[in-house]
């Protein structure tokens, strides 16, 4: 569904399962919104405020899509974003400051493959169990494996191959 809502104020709405494919909510407020199993896949939440929202799984199994959306610049301040799906996402310069990305349903986490989380703040974030790849891109200096995330591509025991001493 199309829809433009840039600089909308929509803070605490509920959009439980809304579909925002290719939306326009730059600089639109979000804050305190639950958004659990939405698709926002493409979506444009350039400088958007998404502070305090719940983006995590619904009681369904149901994840938030943010795939390929551009989230540059937003803020995401201790949202709950377990189990949201952030693949090819563009989080550059993005506030994540203690956004939790831990989720408690086994096989569905996190995922941060091919995003481009350049410049962004993840003080105090909680990314335990989260996914990423060797496309993921992170702010200077940040160490995924520290923080509690697994990247995707690790070897399954059934093909792996000590080497010979």
């Amino acid at each position: 569904m199309f829809a433009e809502l840039a600089g909308v104020d929509l803070t605490a709405a509920d959009f439980y399962w809304a579909l925002f494919h290719n939306a326009i909510l730059e600089r639109a407020v979000m804050a305190r919104c639950d958004l659990r199993g939405a698709r926002l896949n493409e979506a444009n939440l350039r400088h958007a405020d998404l502070s305090g929202a719940n983006c995590g799984l619904d009681n369904l199994g149901g994840s938030t899509d943010f795939s390929k959306a551009d989230l540059s610049g937003a803020d995401l301040r201790n949202a709950s974003l377990g189990g949201a799906d952030f693949t090819g996402a563009l989080l550059i310069g993005a506030d994540l400051s203690g956004a939790r990305f831990a989720c408690v349903l086994p096989g569905r986490v996190t995922r941060f493959q091919r995003a481009n989380l350049t410049d962004a703040r993840l003080g105090r974030a909680q990314f335990a169990g989260a996914l990423y790849d060797n496309h993921t891109i992170f702010p200077r200096g940040f160490k995924p494996g520290d923080a509690g995330m697994v990247p995707s591509e690790r070897k399954s025991s059934a093909t792996y191959k000590p080497r010979k001493k």
